[in-house]
């Protein structure tokens, strides 16, 4: 079924349609959470000719889903959080002193 699936559309097709009917599901009282992590992915060794990254990041930002993307440091000691919440909730999470005890809201590019 898989090697029938991958010489067709129809895997992708099927993705699509389960993707498009879950998005058709969700009403504007659904709370909607999504996580990604990228952690211990080569990002920092890619180089396109001009050498390799100083900083890598997500531009990724979905309106009134609160979405978290987990990224290691350019020195791999640390992984940054990538955190983007749907407006309202970000009084609250910058009022949340456990969480920010271990965060650095907007740090420089060179740390």
């Amino acid at each position: 079924m898989i090697n029938e699936n991958l010489q067709g559309n129809t895997l992708g097709q099927s993705l699509m349609r389960v993707i498009g009917d879950f998005a058709s599901s969700l009403t504007p009282e659904t709370d909607l959470y999504s996580m990604s992590s990228w952690c211990r992915k080569p990002f920092y060794e890619v180089d396109f000719g001009w050498g390799t990254p100083a900083w890598v990041g997500s531009t990724s930002t979905y309106n009134n889903i609160a979405y978290v993307c987990l990224i290691d440091s350019k020195d791999g000691a640390s992984v940054e959080a990538w955190i983007s919440l749907p407006e309202q909730d970000i009084p609250i999470f910058l009022r949340d002193q456990d969480l920010l005890s271990y965060a650095v809201l907007n740090p420089p590019v060179l740390i």
